[in-house]
């Protein structure tokens, strides 16, 4: 019975989400070459030797910590693992050997990590967990015949991907809900006031009860609400409400890297399909360079079927 599972049907059939795929690669892209421009004039003092003391993962690589925590001491290596991000960050924007520049990012940002565990966010925990996905993807400029293995593959980096969206967005809304702040409705009040996470010219928006209690609730039901929303017809209100939530965030809280990444898992989230239909009224633009595809079936017949 298993084998007639729509699951493994769609598994099965032509590689899904082709581009928004492309869109997530090149947001993730976008993100890191920011940090790259950014961080690099302070890489010193963030990973280097005047850095913090110690690692937050090298005990947890045994005898090899100290071999490689001392690799750290020296700037020009800190450089040289940026300058690896950027290259593979625009490798991805531009959709040139796309696994090949997530290995790149991987190693860059796995790296960068050991060295500050302490100041990453969870932009920086999905970023390094879909680049690992992104090995399974099929590069763009490739024709991927249905029922291949590099078909499957990708539909497998596909549904781990969304999978991996779906758990960051429950737990986000659980972990709230957990919370008195959010429960009572005065988080996001209490976010604004915070110097280093907030505009100073929009503080005095949120001492309003009735659009602080109202946002903090929205955003709750948002992610709480968001894996389901993905098999009902509102999904895709749901993904406007969350770019515009994620909007919000780097315009309010400075969050640019974060509120890109997560901007690009929603627009992961649309399948070619839907991309199809909004071709018909959208200019023609978004769907040239750095975003063709040699070969999506849903936009070139409208067979798509999301998952």
């Amino acid at each position: 019975m298993w084998k007639q599972h729509p699951l493994v049907f769609w598994l099965n059939g032509p590689a899904h989400h082709r581009t928004g795929v492309r869109f997530f690669q090149a947001m993730i892209g976008v993100a890191l070459l920011f940090r790259f421009a950014t961080e690099v004039p302070f890489a010193g003092w963030l990973w280097g030797a005047r850095g913090l003391p110690g690692g937050g993962a090298f005990p947890a690589l045994g005898p090899w910590s100290q071999a490689v925590e001392g690799l750290y001491a020296d700037d020009r290596l800190i450089v040289g693992l940026l300058l690896l991000q950027a290259v593979g960050a625009l490798l991805l924007i531009t959709g040139q050997a796309t696994r090949f520049a997530a290995s790149l990012c991987l190693f860059a940002v796995t790296m960068l990590e050991w060295r500050t565990m302490e100041i990453n966010d969870g932009g920086d925990n999905l970023a390094r967990i879909c680049l690992c996905y992104f090995l399974f993807l099929a590069p763009p400029n490739r024709v991927v015949a249905p029922g291949s293995l590099r078909a499957y593959l990708h539909n497998l980096g596909v549904l781990l991907l969304i999978a991996q969206v779906m758990i960051l967005y429950f737990v986000a809304g659980l972990a709230k809900a957990m919370g008195e702040v959010w429960m009572n409705g005065t988080a996001l009040y209490l976010i604004s006031q915070v110097e280093e996470f907030s505009l100073p010219g929009l503080r005095a928006l949120f001492k309003n009860p009735f659009l602080t209690v109202g946002a903090s609730y929205l955003t709750l039901g948002l992610q709480l609400f968001f894996p389901i929303s993905f098999f009902t017809r509102f999904k895709l209100f749901f993904l406007l409400l969350g770019m515009a939530f994620h909007l919000g965030i780097a315009g309010f809280m400075g969050l640019v890297s974060f509120s890109l990444i997560m901007a690009g898992a929603d627009l992961l989230l649309i399948s070619d399909e839907e991309y199809g239909g909004f071709r018909r009224w959208l200019p023609a633009w978004p769907w040239r360079w750095p975003f063709a595809i040699k070969d999506t079936p849903a936009l070139q017949r409208g067979a798509g079927q999301d998952l």
